[in-house]
C-alpha cells in the first residue's frame, strides 16, 4: 500500500508544481493586457471576479470564501509586494485543491468500480 500512497504523493506534487506554472502564466498574461490598457475598469473587473466565484460556489456547491477575502483585501489597496504574493497563493493553492478534488472524486470512483 506505500508503493500507491508514494506514487499518489508524487502525483500530487507534480500537479501542484505543474499548476503553480500555468498559475504563473495566467498571472503574467493578465498584468500584461493591463500594462497594454487591455483591462477593463477596477469596477468591472471586481464584477467579473465576484461573477465567477459565484459560478464556482452554485455550480460545484464549493467553500469560496478564501476567494471573497482575497477580494476584499485587494479591494482595500495599498498592498506591499509581499502582500501580493501571498494573496497569489491563497488563490492558487484554493484553486489546487478544487482540482484535486475531481481527482480524488476520480479515483474514489475507480476503487470502488473494482470492488
Amino acid at each position: 500500500m506505500m508503493v500507491l500512497e508514494d506514487y499518489l504523493n508524487y502525483l500530487t506534487h507534480e500537479f501542484e508544481r505543474r499548476f503553480w506554472y500555468v498559475f504563473k502564466l495566467i498571472l503574467s498574461y493578465a498584468q500584461l493586457k493591463a500594462a497594454f490598457n487591455h483591462m477593463p475598469s477596477q469596477r468591472e473587473a471586481e464584477m467579473r471576479f465576484r461573477q465567477r466565484i459565484n459560478e464556482l460556489k452554485e455550480r460545484f456547491n464549493v467553500d469560496v470564501t478564501a476567494l471573497e477575502k482575497v477580494l476584499d483585501r485587494i479591494k482595500q489597496g495599498n498592498l506591499s509586494g509581499r502582500e501580493v504574493a501571498e494573496l497569489n497563493d491563497i488563490v492558487k493553492e484554493w484553486c489546487i485543491k478544487f482540482l484535486l478534488q475531481a481527482f480524488e472524486k476520480y479515483m474514489e470512483y475507480e476503487l470502488f468500480r473494482k470492488e
